[in-house]
């Protein structure tokens, strides 16, 4: 899978290393940088994103990352399953 990745997506760039996100068993395209207007209206959807860097980073609640989101202490990146559809979100911090 890893080699797959060059070929179809074009890159991002990232402040630390890219981290490509997966579904469906295959890579997401890569969709844009995302804030926290971006990520309001999918948060249902990413729920399960959010909850896991909430607990990577520490943070105790969803305002917490929303005030990372707008001050751009973090930058976020919004991927979406080219197979069902479903958005994936993942961040870097300085």
């Amino acid at each position: 899978m890893c080699r797959r990745t060059y070929l179809p997506y074009p890159g991002y760039s990232s402040w630390q290393q890219e981290h490509w996100l997966a579904h469906c068993g295959d890579f997401c395209a890569f969709i844009g940088y995302g804030r926290w207007p971006e990520i309001e209206p999918l948060q249902e959807e990413l729920q399960k994103d959010l909850h896991e860097i909430m607990s990577d980073y520490r943070l105790n609640n969803i305002d917490e990352l929303k005030k990372l989101l707008s001050k751009r202490s973090a930058e976020g990146y919004l991927f979406q399953c080219l197979k069902c559809g479903k958005h994936r979100f993942c961040i870097d911090m300085w």
